[in-house]
């Protein structure tokens, strides 16, 4: 929602504008990914990374592939 919130601030409503936006923002707080810059070739956040997590003990922890 960072990353929408700071590409409405900079652009107008119309989808060019909110695309060119897009290329433009950068280093957007993000709660998974840090900072966050958006890649306009992949329409990713640029070096996201997935992380497997699990609850285990009632805390979450990266899977480490195994069935439980």
């Amino acid at each position: 929602m960072n990353m929408a919130a700071a590409v409405l601030r900079i652009s107008s409503a119309d989808r060019k504008s909110i695309r060119d936006a897009f290329a433009k923002v950068k280093d957007v707080p993000s709660v998974i990914f840090g900072q966050a810059t958006f890649d306009i070739e992949t329409r990713r956040v640029k070096g996201a990374m997935n992380a497997e997590l699990v609850v285990q003990k009632g805390q979450f922890t990266i899977w480490d592939g195994k069935p439980t």
